[in-house]
């Protein structure tokens, strides 16, 4: 039998931290006097790292390398800090289907958390103990998200993988050579590519037939 491996960003499919990551954007966009719509950086950071969210805005524009590096550690520390003083709430349903899931796959993370906030996460879910690996796209540039996507397929010695995300963080996923999923935030792929292969409102709408019918 194939082994089939499914990767998983947990945040926004399955931890709600789209809202304390934007707030943290924010505020620390705030401090280097760089004036935003907090409702835009909200739009900007859907399905991505704060990183990302900063080439969205037209108002970061004005910040110099130094400054722009500020601003991602503060806004770092400050989901940090909200982390350990309470964690973000978690879809059960979305846990559920991971548990599931983990039955006739391996399962893998790449997140856009410090691989020390995934794994406290995990741990309140339940899901340490399901998931083989897991690996951070904190502080990576978005060039090389494809080789992490590409490691963790590896390390789960799988000969074919499935990127469930947010459609933002699917391209890189693609270019590592997993069939995708994307889930909830939409975004078109890159000019002269193919659709994803499967899109889905929730995480919990997956289940090991729809994962056998992209495979």
């Amino acid at each position: 039998m194939t082994r089939i491996g499914i990767i998983v960003e947990i945040e926004e499919l399955v931890f709600d931290t789209r809202d304390l990551r934007a707030d943290a954007l924010h505020a620390a966009l705030r401090m280097e006097h760089v004036a935003v719509e907090r409702d835009t950086v909200w739009n900007a950071h859907a399905g991505v790292p704060a990183a990302i969210a900063l080439t969205r805005l037209d108002a970061a524009r004005s910040l110099d390398d130094t400054a722009r590096e500020l601003v991602l550690l503060r806004a770092a520390d400050q989901v940090g800090r909200r982390f350990e003083e309470q964690a973000p709430s978690f879809d059960a349903a979305a846990r559920n289907a991971l548990q599931q899931l983990s039955a006739e796959f391996v399962l893998g993370v790449v997140t856009r958390a410090t691989r020390s906030d995934a794994d406290r996460l995990l741990q309140l879910a339940g899901l340490d103990g399901y998931v083989a690996v897991v690996r951070s796209l904190d502080g990576l540039e978005a060039e090389r998200h494809h080789e992490t996507w590409f490691e963790v397929l590896t390390r789960l010695h799988a000969a074919q993988g499935v990127a469930i995300a947010p459609s933002a963080l699917l391209q890189a996923a693609r270019t590592a050579g997993l069939r995708t999923i994307a889930i909830d935030v939409p975004a078109e792929p890159e000019a002269d590519t193919p659709a994803w292969d499967g899109s889905l409102d929730s995480l919990a709408c997956v289940d090991a037939s729809f994962i056998a019918s992209l495979t």
